[in-house]
């Protein structure tokens, strides 16, 4: 005779499943993102790309590497147009990644050459703070871990190679060197959030 025992669901696995869920019904994962099997890292692969309407804040991004190089980024971001980031003009799908973005491109603004306190440019500042307050952030200014390395990776590789720490690289750089590169490798690392977010790790299981 075989004893079925009955599924055992723990208050942590009912938080899970419920976010889950919700991030399901609400095709997006700016609430948090939770989920039994990656943890705290998103379901969906960050976003590699803003709206066609956004692209001036991809540009940039892309070029980043370089402009910080050369001591250029300010006059580069004073110029850029200031685009709208309410929900008529940006959807939140393209949160994340707007907040990815913005941050490192107002990071790179501030840090890019010592000087006493500067003001970022109404092109970063007005967006930014918008994006901030849709995902309910603080008013600060502040490049949050999640923009930094949560929401900002790519899997490299040929095909649909698996999602392991050492196949990640970053989407926006702020350096050209191979160091910055996989930079993220280390910051998962050192992270036992991220770590447990790894397919190796299981949440543990109850026997009968």
């Amino acid at each position: 005779m075989v004893i079925l025992c009955e599924p055992f669901t723990s208050p942590a696995g009912r938080v899970i499943t419920r976010a889950e869920a919700l991030n399901a019904r609400l095709g997006h994962e700016n609430l948090g993102s939770l989920s039994a099997a990656r943890g705290f890292v998103p379901v969906q692969a960050p976003r590699l790309s803003l709206p066609s309407s956004h692209r001036a804040w991809d540009d940039v991004a892309a070029q980043l590497p370089h402009l910080y190089r050369d001591v250029a980024v300010r006059p580069v971001l004073q110029r850029m147009p200031v685009l709208a980031a309410d929900a008529r003009s940006l959807p939140d799908a393209a949160l994340h990644r707007a907040a990815t973005v913005l941050g490192i491109l107002g990071h790179a603004y501030v840090h890019v050459s010592p000087s006493d306190r500067v003001e970022l440019p109404p092109s970063v500042a007005a967006p930014w703070g918008e994006v901030r307050r849709r995902l309910g952030r603080a008013r600060e200014p502040v490049l949050a871990y999640t923009d930094l390395i949560v929401n900002n990776w790519r899997v490299a590789g040929a095909g649909d190679p698996p999602l392991r720490v050492g196949n990640l690289r970053l989407l926006v750089r702020r350096s050209t060197t191979r160091r910055n590169a996989s930079s993220i490798s280390a910051s998962w690392r050192y992270s036992p959030a991220a770590r447990r977010s790894c397919p190796r790790w299981r949440p543990p299981t109850r026997r009968c």
